[in-house]
């Protein structure tokens, strides 16, 4: 079985505002994702806990999105078929995930 991927993104917004943008933004991470046809099958909040279940190549993803004070833990297991772009999804969740807590310019 691999080993879990893992990223952290660090805010400054506080858990509960933290929780509310991702709640809020969820529509953006589905069409960005939709861009590399990953699916989004699940997504069900449990306190500041996301379970994730995604779509991609066939294959079925499970992960998690653990909200902090002051960070957000995402872990997600991939099956091995998809192992072999650990690296490029890690790089692409770096990359993307922080515009999910960003500054919106309409709200803030």
């Amino acid at each position: 079985m691999p080993k879990p991927l893992v990223v952290t993104i660090s805010h400054s917004l506080g858990r509960e505002q933290a929780v509310a943008r991702l709640k809020e933004r969820i529509g953006t991470a589905r069409q960005m994702l939709s861009q590399y046809r990953v699916a989004v099958v699940k997504d069900e909040w449990n306190d500041d806990r996301l379970d994730l279940g995604l779509r991609a190549l066939g294959q079925t993803v499970r992960g998690t999105v653990d909200v902090k004070d002051d960070y957000v833990r995402i872990e997600v297991l991939l099956p091995w078929l998809l192992a072999a772009f650990a690296d490029r999804v890690q790089a692409l969740v770096h990359q993307k995930a922080p515009a999910l807590l960003g500054h919106d310019p309409k709200r803030d």
